[in-house]
């Protein structure tokens, strides 16, 4: 595995626990690298680092699901400056009247940016995150090695050493 990125902070300050790590489960191919964090509905989600919002949704339902509602969850996508981008799925529904960011808004590492749901491709309540690679606006690339500080110092996002 690559060297992962460096200078994410944890997205819920600590709370939650590993329901899904990477490879494992439904994180194959594209999504190899996400992580599942279970917690419960409505709980607070903050940025992993500064950027800019590029994409959000917020219009399903916390009702899980199989299969058949793997593209209708409730997101945040955000673009750091390196071009790296971070994404925060199945959000609450009616986040965005809470969280008030549209796109194009920017946010600072650990600012609030929404609330943890149920919404889409979902046996339970969590918060799927991921860091994908640059790419082509509204398209989800592949994602890529990240790691998960404590502390948000909201330094700037690097390949640690090894």
């Amino acid at each position: 595995m690559a060297s992962p990125l460096q200078g994410f902070c944890h997205p819920l300050k600590g709370s939650g626990y590993l329901s899904q790590g990477i490879r494992s489960g439904t994180h194959r191919g594209r999504t190899e690298f996400a992580y599942d964090l279970a917690i419960a509905i409505g709980s607070p989600v903050y940025a992993m680092n500064r950027g800019r919002v590029i994409a959000r949704e917020d219009r399903y339902p916390d009702d899980g699901g199989g299969r058949s509602k793997i593209s209708k969850f409730n997101y945040i996508w955000i673009e750091h400056a390196d071009g790296h981008r971070s994404a925060y799925l199945h959000l609450q529904q009616g986040f965005g009247r809470k969280v008030a960011l549209r796109e194009g808004s920017w946010v600072k590492a650990g600012q609030l940016i929404g609330y943890s749901g149920n919404s889409g491709f979902s046996t339970a309540p969590h918060l799927h995150i991921e860091v994908q690679e640059p790419g082509s606006l509204g398209k989800f690339t592949k994602t890529v090695p990240f790691s998960i500080a404590e502390n948000c110092s909201g330094g700037q996002i690097s390949r640690s050493a090894g």
